[in-house]
This record gives C-alpha cells, structure tokens and sequence, in this order.
C-alpha cells in the first residue's frame, strides 16, 4: 500500500491482534506502528517509524507518536519528512538512532550544574565526616565557588577554575583557597565516578600558595598570657581546657555531658575524632571544675555554645583575645588555636612525661600504637593518662597562679 492521507487514515488494528505495523510501499522502511494499548492508555497508540539497517544491523527509528485526539492523516506529512531525513543520514552514514540518544543525553547534561552536582556531593558524602569537615565543605562549595554554580559540570574549564581559586586567594586568603580548590576536586572525582563528569578541570590547577608545616610551639609565658586574657565565657573556657587537655579545638567546642562519665573521664564516641578512634581523657581537678562552672542551659547536653550545636565563633573571639593581648602591652607573635595542641604536647614531653602516655592523651596512632605493636596492643594507660594530666595541670596551674595569689594559698 502506497501511503497518503487518504489510505493511512483508514488503517486500523485487525481483530484479535495486539501489534501490526503497515509499510509504505512507495517508501522503503517508512511505516505506522498500531499497538493496542492498557490501563490508562489510548485504545490504540500510533506511532510513525523508520526501519532500515545500519552496518549489518536492523534498526528502527521512532519519528513521531500520535496523540489519541489527533488526526493521523494530519501527522503523515511531518512524519514523511522525517522519514526522509533519517534516510539520508543512513546514506551518510550516520545512525539516526544514535544520534537521538546522543541528543537526549547532551540535552540531560545541560541540565546537571554544578549547583545540582554540590547537592548531590554533599548529601552522598557528609554522613561519613565529621561536622566540622562537612560543613567546611558545604561553605567551599556552596559559598566561594557560587558564581560557578550555574554552569553546567562539564562545561567549567581550567581557566574558569584557576581565575576563580585567585579571586578567592584575594578575598579569603592563600590557604583558604587551597582548601576550596581540593573541595571541588574531590566533588569532580565523585562526579566523574556518577557518570557525572567527563573530566576534571581541576587537576591541572596550581594551589594559591604553598602550605608550610606548622611548627610554632608557644612558650610557657605565651601559654600564660592566653589563659590570662582569653576571659571566662564560653571561648575562654574552651581555650583553657584545650591548654590542660591537649585536645582538638572542635572536640571540646562540642562537649557533651553525657560524654563526662561517673568516673570523671571524658570519652569521646569515634564519630567525633579526627581518626574515628574513641578517646577517654581522666580529668584533672582543674578542667573538671571549668567544666562544672558551666550552667546547664534549656536541658542541652552541649556543654557549651546555643543554639542546636555547640560553640561556634573561634574566628572573632581569636581576633578579640589577640587585642587583649597587645593591649596589655604584650607583643605575641602570629599563632593559632592549634598551636596549643602541638605546645601541650611539648611541654608535656618537656616534665618528663613519657611518650608514648603523651601519645594517648593526643589520640594519635603513630608511634606505639602503630604496625604489628598497635596491633597487639590494646591499653590505654588510663592510670598514666591521669598522672600525667594532672602533673601537667599543676604545671600550668603554678604558671597561670600570680606569685601573691601562690604565696596567700600556701
């Protein structure tokens, strides 16, 4: 049969079939596929197709489905003509087929940004890291590489990712920088994994500056000035006990009470330390009491901060207690909050508390506690972890203690 509006408009499903399709004898592979429908479907779909054979293989082309109201005699010459250019393509040697899907899939690309990818990123990795790194991640992402969140994955370059890690570098600083630069490497990694990406633009960026190892150990007297000046709120709390305990910053800033056991340890479940590994500190007199000086606020178990987390704000609290000290006339030079991590540690080695106690009480796994010996051994020296803790607390006691206050308590 000879397609034209006339005989295509009766054609119709015959009885006691489910599928037929009918061919154009004027037009070779052009047809009309008929297939009865179900459910909530038409009675029967129409749809117009091309079938022909492309290196050896049979392959059939959809052009144009039907709608049930439409009339099909009005659909045969828009179908016919892309029929025909299916045709040609075939002749050029291109599959018709392939090349839809190839359209379907750039067209679903164009519509996976880097906004829509950050999400995803986020949502799949932030339950495996700490609360601290997973919202450092959410800020480099969402925050500093936002005027790039429209744009599609696979469309930002390398140049767009370099001009972005300067303007970042000018505004927020050389390590900031770095840190959000690693952000979206990791999230492109991801990405290409997903099927996501094709690539990273990232890997062949240059860092905004070279990390140097940090080094600075304060001296007892710099120890005493920032346990004199750094007050009696929530910061200043914080920072004594990170002095008598030697532990991370957001370890303490996210203190739990339930966390402070009957025995006056303080165990820190895995999921909040650096290495997953849980930590019990037995508590000196001295920290037990900044701890207990504490009001319990609205039934939080958070020892400190408000709100539903605990203390945030380590950035302007620092900035204050840094013009504290200068002043009082003192001149400090440039440190940071981890630096207490790394003097406590020395001063700890420095009275002659063994290393491998000092080791415990830092949580480390280097050391003893690495290879075949880690393996084999179990003890965390808790009777040595409280010695050394409250030796080290009644050396930062007589440091921080004015010498009349020292004299009228003895």
């Amino acid at each position: 049969m000879k397609f034209t509006k006339a005989t295509v408009s009766r054609l119709a499903l015959p009885p006691g079939k489910t599928e037929v399709i009918y061919f154009d004898d004027g037009f070779s592979g052009f047809g009309l596929r008929l297939r009865a429908g179900s459910g909530r479907r038409p009675a029967v779909s129409r749809t117009w197709i091309y079938q022909y054979r492309f290196r050896g293989k049979q392959r059939r082309y959809i052009l144009l489905s039907v709608d049930a109201g439409e009339n099909l005699a009005d659909t045969f010459g828009p179908a016919y003509d892309l029929a025909d250019t299916a045709r040609a393509q075939v002749r050029l040697g291109v599959d018709p087929q392939a090349e839809k899907q190839k359209d379907k899939l750039d067209a679903a690309k164009k519509l996976v940004t880097l906004e829509i990818v950050a999400k995803k990123y986020i949502a799949a990795v932030s339950k495996d890291l700490r609360k601290s790194s997973a919202a450092a991640l959410e800020y480099h992402l969402k925050t500093l590489w936002a005027p790039l969140k429209q744009s599609e994955i696979n469309e930002i370059k390398l140049a767009h990712v370099a001009a972005r890690i300067r303007t970042i570098a000018d505004e927020k600083g050389g390590y900031t920088a770095n840190r959000a630069r690693a952000s979206l490497h990791s999230l492109y990694s991801w990405a290409i994994g997903e099927g996501l990406a094709n690539g990273n633009p990232v890997a062949g960026s240059n860092k905004a500056t070279k990390e140097q190892k940090r080094d600075r150990v304060l001296s007892d007297n710099e120890l005493v000035l920032i346990w004199r000046y750094s007050g009696d709120d929530h910061f200043g709390s914080i920072v004594k006990l990170l002095i008598l305990l030697a532990s991370r910053r957001d370890e303490v800033a996210c203190m739990g009470r339930s966390e402070i056991s009957a025995s006056g340890s303080w165990v820190v479940p895995g999921h909040r330390t650096k290495n997953a590994l849980p930590l019990s500190l037995p508590l000196p007199a001295a920290a037990q009491n900044i701890i207990d000086k504490q009001p319990i606020r609205d039934n939080r178990d958070f020892v400190f901060g408000y709100g539903e987390g605990g203390f945030s704000g380590f950035s302007n609290a620092k900035e204050a207690l840094d013009k504290r000290i200068k002043k009082a006339g003192f001149k400090m030079a440039s440190w940071r909050i981890h630096d207490i991590r790394r003097s406590v540690s020395t001063g700890m080695n420095n009275i002659g508390i063994l290393p491998h106690v000092v080791e415990e009480i830092l949580n480390h796994v280097s050391g003893h506690r690495a290879g075949v010996a880690g393996t084999y051994n179990y003890s965390r020296y808790d009777k040595e972890k409280r010695e050394a803790l409250q030796a080290w607390a009644d050396h930062v006691t007589a440091l921080v203690t004015p010498p009349a206050a020292a004299e009228a308590a003895e």
